[in-house]
């Protein structure tokens, strides 16, 4: 089987890295994205975020409806500065906590929303701030 991979440059405004996005059917993959996918709510990142990679797996239904995504991204704020954050965000939003295991070195928090969405939500310590890893699976029908 021999995998295709289109690359594309963007100019990013940010910083001096460019984006470089590659595509295969259904599938997405992004260095130093400009935006974090569509599939995660806005809320999800932070602003000031750096954002690193993010894949998206589009379904079969269609381009907008994605299966699963992923972003990796960092933040000035601390892990505890970011569980805090991401708690009042899952309050706003009504989010439901299913699962959270916290120890010194991470987090991880799985939360699903009203229409079946499910976010797991991993915080780890960074030298500056913290790095944040969010999945996204649809797994309502």
């Amino acid at each position: 089987m021999v995998l295709l991979f289109y690359r594309v440059r963007v100019r990013r405004y940010s910083k001096s890295e460019k984006t470089e996005l590659y595509r295969y059917n259904k599938l997405t993959l992004q260095n130093n994205p400009v935006r974090n996918p569509r599939s995660l709510p806005v809320e999800f990142v932070p602003e000031g975020s750096n954002l690193i990679y993010s894949t998206e797996l589009k379904s079969e239904r269609g381009y907008f409806d994605t299966r699963e995504s992923f972003l990796l991204f960092t933040h000035a704020f601390k892990k505890k500065q970011m569980e805090i954050y991401y708690s009042s965000i899952f309050e706003s939003l009504y989010w439901k906590v299913l699962q959270e295991e916290i120890t010194d070195a991470k987090t991880v928090i799985m939360v699903e929303s009203q229409n079946k969405k499910v976010v797991t939500i991993q915080i780890e310590t960074a030298n500056n701030g913290s790095k944040i890893k969010l999945f996204y699976k649809n797994s309502g029908s």
